[in-house]
């Protein structure tokens, strides 16, 4: 049986640049890593705060908590990358397949930032090992995991970066229009005095009043406000004759 590849995917394979990059100075732990990895020493226990937290079985010791992370972008910069990736529907899509469309770090270089790690300073690794190496050999395996993990799964790196799936994911949400809230003294007030007016002089039309003032703006449901201002009109002239009648 041919031994486990790493690094399927092109974005998994960035992924592996940078921990090819990370062990410069230790190559000698890569292989090791790598062989570590192939014999499944590594259980990722949780992603949390763009933080993989791995335990490794050792040689010395049963198990080793291996802490890997990337740089956190900002939400300022997630929300306009968020922005342009859900406009794209091509590019969102492929996201929701789990594929990591080609030229989707052209969206995160347009504010400064690449959604892939380009120097090894972006990321922070530690492990409770003696080995003074960085990366030790227990770093190395639960990067290639991760490799592996990426294939799978390109969110995961989003992850990483500071960006939850569930948050990426969520559907926007509609502004609603703040209504100006307005009583009825004051709507009366902005439209100007009224004259007392006497029973005789209103008018037979119940229409005319409300054509000339408009809904008022404390009125919720405007739809129906013409035919339940007309039942109040109605209801209010059918008073105003009887107070006429009895004087």
């Amino acid at each position: 049986m041919p031994p486990r590849r790493f690094g399927k995917t092109w974005w998994s394979k960035l992924w592996i640049d940078a921990l090819l990059e990370l062990g410069r100075v230790y190559e000698n732990r890569l292989p090791r890593g790598r062989r570590y990895a192939r014999e499944g020493r590594v259980r990722i226990i949780l992603i949390e705060n763009g933080t993989v937290v791995a335990m490794v079985k050792g040689e010395y010791r049963p198990w080793y908590e291996v802490r890997i992370s990337l740089k956190k972008f900002d939400e300022k910069i997630w929300k306009k990358v968020m922005m342009e990736i859900k406009k794209n529907r091509r590019m969102y899509s492929m996201l929701l397949r789990g594929e990591m469309p080609p030229d989707i770090d052209m969206v995160f270089q347009r504010f400064g930032v690449s959604l892939f790690p380009g120097n090894v300073n972006e990321l922070m690794t530690r492990c409770d090992c003696p080995d003074h190496a960085n990366p030790c050999k227990h770093i190395a395996a639960t990067h290639y995991i991760l490799a592996d993990a990426l294939d799978r799964d390109p969110f995961l790196l989003f992850e990483l970066r500071g960006m939850k799936r569930e948050v990426f994911l969520a559907p926007e949400k509609k502004r609603k229009r703040r209504r100006r809230v307005c009583s009825p003294e004051r709507f009366l007030m902005q439209r100007g005095r009224f004259p007392e007016p006497s029973f005789d002089t209103l008018p037979h039309t119940p229409y005319t009043l409300i054509r000339l003032l408009g809904p008022p703006p404390f009125w919720k449901d405007r739809e129906y406000f013409m035919e339940v201002f007309y039942e109040i009109y109605g209801n209010v002239r059918e008073e105003v004759k009887e107070i006429e009648r009895e004087k």
